[in-house]
């Protein structure tokens, strides 16, 4: 396995981490609005 497969498995690793944590922050942003807007 050489280090530009190495590198680019980490890069897609590091993207998907950021996608499910982009993903959680919207969410909870979202709840936040709606419960905001039934209070």
């Amino acid at each position: 396995m050489d280090w530009l497969t190495w590198i680019g498995t980490v890069a897609g690793l590091a993207c998907i981490a950021r996608m499910i944590w982009l993903s959680n922050e919207i969410r909870k942003i979202f709840l936040k609005g709606i419960d905001r807007g039934l209070w």
